[in-house]
């Protein structure tokens, strides 16, 4: 009787497991069926592999593309109607995510019988996994995305083509400005020589008034002279074919200071640390570094003897130059204007000059893939840098 018991239970624990799998594998049938309805209703193409990437179902709209039967799964069922540059390096893709487990995203073309062109497409897949993370299975979808692709071609040509008219429009306007300030420069420097010749030869035949008028005009053409030179300056820079290497910052800052009469007459304090060598185009540099010079010595307040600190620190692969001044410093509120065309904070009857220099500086330092800024109270002077690639030490 214990015997039979013990069988009875035996009978029912396993019919009860039977039970149990029997309405597992139903919700199963359930689920599959609901998602096959879902897939068939979908208007891209919907598939599924096995965890080791073996594609082995797909949706109706597969079928209605391609026209093969039911059942043919694999590799071979996609890589015929794969454009051949794209077979590679889609099948790479798609087993390094079988191999890793990332997702799958790639872009490709297909084309399906009775058509002329391949269609791009978007093929994503993502995998699912079991309590113990291994992958079970692998869902994709490939979606039609040609129109999209070809509308993204249009505009990258537009953009293309309106960029290459912008920069000949820039070079054109670049170089006029080039001849006519070159051309300016002529009559310009022949008003200043007769009104200097007036000056020195004539003087005595003019009264005070006449006096003061010719060295106004002597005074009015050496600054037209001078904002000539700078537009000129400016132009060069900017069309200059520009080959970019090492420079040792040392010396070429070493060189400024001595041989640019500018910063001896101002009898300037100029302290240079150690600075390494960077990526830049010497010309240009030297340009750059002399304006900086010029202006952290000449915007300094009266009876002030000005005062500069030159030193660099390494950021990365890069390298920022400070050039530290005593002046009378820039107000956050101009910070932005200073490097434009003919930004000026001071009047010209205080600090001479032309409004032209920062604006040399930036164009050169962009040509040369680099950056300039400053930061400044406004009152406690300025802090201008530059920034550019670090070069090997010479």
């Amino acid at each position: 009787m214990a015997e039979f018991t013990i069988l009875n239970e035996k009978i029912q624990e396993l019919t009860g497991k039977i039970r149990q799998r029997v309405a597992v594998e139903e919700a199963l049938r359930q689920s599959e069926s609901l998602f096959r309805e879902l897939a068939d209703a979908m208007p891209q193409i919907v598939w599924a592999s096995r965890p080791d990437g073996t594609l082995d179902y797909y949706n109706r709209r597969w079928y209605e593309l391609t026209g093969t039967r039911e059942g043919d799964f694999g590799d071979q069922s996609w890589l015929p109607i794969l454009h051949p540059d794209d077979r590679q390096r889609t099948l790479d893709s798609w087993y390094d995510s079988v191999r890793t487990g990332r997702d799958y995203q790639i872009e490709y073309r297909f084309k399906f019988p009775g058509e002329n062109n391949y269609r791009w497409h978007l093929g994503r897949a993502l995998c699912i996994r079991d309590a113990e993370r291994n992958i079970i299975r692998w869902f994709g979808t490939s979606t039609d995305i040609d129109h999209q692709k070809l509308a993204e071609e249009r505009l990258e040509g537009a953009v293309a083509e309106r960029t290459a008219s912008l920069q000949e429009a820039i070079a054109q306007l670049e170089e006029f400005s080039y001849s006519v300030s070159h051309d300016l420069r002529a009559p310009v420097r022949a008003m200043r020589g007769y009104g200097q010749t007036l000056l020195a030869d004539y003087a005595e035949r003019l009264d005070e008034e006449g006096r003061n008028f010719l060295s106004k005009i002597v005074r009015a053409g050496e600054r037209m002279d001078k904002l000539i030179l700078d537009v000129l300056t400016f132009s060069k820079v900017a069309r200059a074919e520009m080959e970019l290497q090492t420079v040792c910052l040392t010396k070429l800052v070493h060189e400024v200071i001595e041989q640019y009469p500018d910063l001896q007459s101002s009898e300037a304090e100029i302290e240079v640390s150690p600075l390494p060598s960077v990526i830049g185009h010497e010309p240009s540099l030297t340009q750059a570094i002399s304006n900086l010079l010029t202006n952290a010595t000449k915007f300094v307040p009266d009876g002030v003897t000005p005062k500069v600190r030159i030193h660099a620190q390494t950021e990365g692969s890069h390298v920022r130059v400070w050039f530290e001044d005593n002046g009378i410093g820039i107000p956050p509120e101009y910070q932005g204007k200073i490097f434009g065309m003919f930004e000026r904070i001071h009047p010209e009857n205080k600090y001479s000059g032309t409004g032209i220099g920062l604006a040399i500086v930036s164009r050169a330092l962009k040509r040369m893939d680099g950056q300039v800024g400053v930061e400044s109270d406004g009152v406690n002077g300025s802090k201008f840098w530059i920034r550019l690639r670090a070069g090997e030490s010479l």
